[in-house]
């Protein structure tokens, strides 16, 4: 009985320490996608951002609002979802997307052109978080560092 009084009394202590934190809010999200970014160039540069690339606009976006750059988080999640995969379409992470040039439109990914392709590619989402009392401040210097207006969530 004196087991499981302490184990009770441990897990309230966690949930209370729980509730306390302060977790950092989604300030900026943006789809990495047509929708989401209309420069396929740009939505490229920004799906292959390395560790230090993202340290780097990690800090910018906090030296523009005031913080240490530890307060600011920019995560690039990835969710693949197989509608639809053969052998024959699966693509290695090495090989690149096939770019196709319109006439009188900006160039678009051939994923985002045929469905059956995009099928075989994970959906990628870029997300800024930061403390809540600069979520607003966040969210606009990343619209001018990423050069897209963030989604509503």
């Amino acid at each position: 009985m004196q087991h499981y009084r302490k184990n009770t009394s441990t897990r309230v202590t966690r949930i209370s320490s729980n509730r306390a934190r302060k977790l950092f809010k989604r300030a900026y999200v943006v789809p990495l996608r047509k929708e989401g970014i209309a420069n396929a160039l740009r939505r490229g540069e920004l799906e292959s951002l390395g560790k230090n690339a993202i340290a780097s606009e990690e800090k910018r976006i906090a030296d523009d609002v005031g913080l240490p750059p530890d307060q600011i988080i920019i995560h690039l999640q990835s969710t693949k979802i197989k509608l639809y995969e053969r052998f024959e379409v699966t693509r290695e992470g090495s090989e690149r997307n096939i770019l196709l040039r319109k006439k009188d439109k900006p160039p678009a990914y051939l994923d985002e052109e045929s469905p059956i392709y995009a099928s075989t590619n994970p959906i990628r989402t870029l997300y800024v978080f930061c403390p809540e009392t600069h979520v607003k401040k966040v969210k606009e210097v990343s619209e001018k560092v990423f050069g897209a207006p963030s989604f509503p969530f």
